[in-house]
């Protein structure tokens, strides 16, 4: 019994960083979130700019997966999005049986409840669907799927063309026409990584999205000090 309950509280209150007694100095407090950026990058995204919104101490803070979905409904707005579910789940060899990926179910609950919701798969554990806006019902139908394991990346397609189905905008997605690029990190490390071309992208609206729902969420946006 005792060996469950460390399981299960392993699994569901992971411990927290233990605050250091003699933090660098100007490091931001305790439960601060910080918002960095990188230079350009190179190849094949070249150009691009990364962003990471994450904790400045306990890098399983799992309250920060509200802030970030907030953030990329904000960033999204009604711009056509691409989100791609990638399913990880692994079965033995010696299993005969096993239930079909949730890429496959989902998309199956998908085409009887919103047929003209466009998606695509190319193969059973990859499933792409073609949205207006961001849609967090995606996100969440997952999470209630404990037993798989898939994870995400939504892009924000450009303007101009529209496309006309998902399979179209995976084929943009894919030769890197996109505006932003959004990765949410929820299994190990929490955090939100961005990624965006600044000649399409205004980084300082940007970043004045991502402070704007740190207040209203009551979270300290604090950069630490560079090294």
């Amino acid at each position: 019994m005792d060996t469950l309950w460390t399981v299960f509280k392993a699994i569901f209150f992971p411990p927290r960083l233990p605050a250091a007694s003699e933090p660098p100095e100007g490091w931001p407090p305790e439960g601060s979130v910080s918002f960095i950026h990188s230079a350009p990058m190179g190849a094949p995204l070249t150009g691009y700019i990364k962003c990471e919104f994450s904790s400045n101490w306990d890098e399983n803070d799992f309250r920060l997966v509200e802030p970030c979905l907030e953030i990329m409904e904000q960033l999204c707005g009604t711009r056509q999005v691409l989100t791609k579910i990638m399913s990880k789940r692994e079965y033995s060899e010696k299993t005969r049986q096993h239930p079909a990926p949730f890429t496959v179910r989902y998309r199956e609950f998908l085409r009887h409840t919103k047929p003209t919701l466009s998606t695509y798969t190319k193969d059973e554990r990859t499933l792409e669907i073609l949205t207006e806006g961001f849609d967090q019902n995606i996100f969440w139908a997952e999470n209630s799927d404990a037993g798989d394991y898939c994870f995400f990346e939504f892009y924000v397609l450009p303007d101009f063309p529209t496309h006309v189905d998902a399979q179209a905008a995976s084929e943009s997605a894919a030769a890197k026409k996109c505006d932003l690029k959004f990765d949410l990190a929820q299994y190990g490390p929490c955090a939100l990584y961005v990624t965006l071309n600044p000649k399409t992208v205004d980084v300082a609206a940007l970043q004045e999205i991502v402070a704007a729902v740190c207040k209203k969420n009551n979270i300290l946006l604090q950069n630490p000090p560079q090294s």
